[in-house]
């Protein structure tokens, strides 16, 4: 015959001893994020005491270096690139009409009323050439 009571203090003994190594556990991750925080902080320290040591001395000498003056480029000089037109490039087209038609298809399932696919191929062109 299965004596119960003795089955129930396994049980909780399983427990306990179960929740005893997760305690240990959390214990050991917190004491290892306190030194990786130790040491981030030690990290943070160590680079803001270089800046503060290194930005009088780039300060010396950046004034002992001489100005440069670089001449700016007349933009009016450079060419203007010529833009195709989107009404005259077949493939942009095709890959917004198929982009439109994808659209269209979702819109449907989501019981939304389907777009003019066309209109909109010419809206989203439109749309390009205001860019």
């Amino acid at each position: 015959m299965i004596d119960t009571r003795a089955v129930g203090q396994e049980i909780q003994e399983q427990l306990a001893g179960a929740a005893r190594r997760g305690q240990a556990r959390a214990r050991q991750a917190q004491q290892q994020a306190r030194k990786a925080q130790a040491q981030v902080r030690k990290g943070q320290e160590a680079v803001t005491e270089l800046v503060r040591t290194l930005t009088p001395h780039a300060e010396a000498l950046r004034s002992q270096l001489p100005a440069i003056k670089l001449p700016t480029p007349d933009l009016k000089k450079l060419p203007t690139p010529k833009l195709t037109a989107p009404d005259h490039d077949p493939t942009l087209r095709k890959e917004i009409r198929d982009l439109v038609i994808a659209r269209n298809y979702r819109r449907t399932r989501a019981g939304k009323p389907a777009l003019e696919v066309e209109a909109e191929v010419e809206r989203e062109l439109a749309r390009l050439t205001d860019l």
